[in-house]
């Protein structure tokens, strides 16, 4: 009687211990089968980040950027890398030099003709004449010089009584515009450069030029 009381003990004991470990692994097979859908639900999320608010409109692609002013971009942005890189003061003077003789070698002439760019100034010196900038590139600038001081030997400012004042005057910062007129020479760098360190005037330059003409691009 003991004997039989023993194995029907066992018996339900196997049973339940059976049904306790196929829900067991039940459980463990839902997780596996939801936990990954999870995840991919919550990449799907991070890949999807919010669109801008504002929207920058892409360039003009059909905006032709004349030869002489692409060569002079490539000339500066290619001599700011290498100056970034130069181990020591005097091969910082090195490659100065070497960047004002190519840059006098690509552009055989003072005046620029249609060269676009983005109007980053739009100012007056204390006489009222015109300051104008126009960016060519983020790390190179077209400009007159913004004070009467400066200006006094190149008389680069547009005088207020001109008709560029009058067209200039009515445009906007940030506006495309297309521009002609007169660098400066220079010994230094070939063409007069304005900023107050080499440093600067190596990696981001800004060379004076008296406008005469600039007007919106198309």
């Amino acid at each position: 009687m003991k004997t039989l009381l023993k194995m029907t003990f066992y018996t339900v004991g196997g049973i339940f211990l059976v049904i306790m470990l196929a829900s067991l692994l039940n459980g463990l097979s839902g997780q596996q089968t939801t936990q990954p859908g999870a995840v991919a639900a919550a990449s799907q999320a991070q890949a999807s980040p919010t669109a801008p608010q504002n929207p920058q409109p892409p360039p003009n692609p059909s905006l032709a950027i004349p030869a002489s002013e692409q060569n002079f971009i490539n000339i500066v942005a290619n001599f700011a890398s290498q100056y970034g890189q130069a181990a020591n003061d005097m091969q910082k003077g090195a490659i100065r030099r070497q960047r004002a003789a190519a840059l006098c070698a690509a552009l055989k002439t003072t005046h620029l003709r249609d060269w676009v760019g983005q109007i980053a100034t739009l100012d007056a010196t204390g006489k009222g004449n015109g300051v104008l900038a126009v960016q060519i590139t983020d790390d190179l600038t077209l400009s007159t010089w913004n004070n009467d001081i400066s200006d006094i030997e190149d008389n680069s400012a547009i005088p207020a009584a001109s008709p560029l004042f009058t067209v200039v005057s009515a445009m906007k910062l940030g506006q495309t515009v297309i521009v002609s007129g007169d660098l400066f020479p220079s010994a230094d760098d070939c063409f007069e450069e304005q900023s107050l360190t080499t440093d600067g005037g190596m990696t981001a330059p800004t060379f004076t030029i008296r406008f005469t003409a600039v007007r919106p691009a198309q």
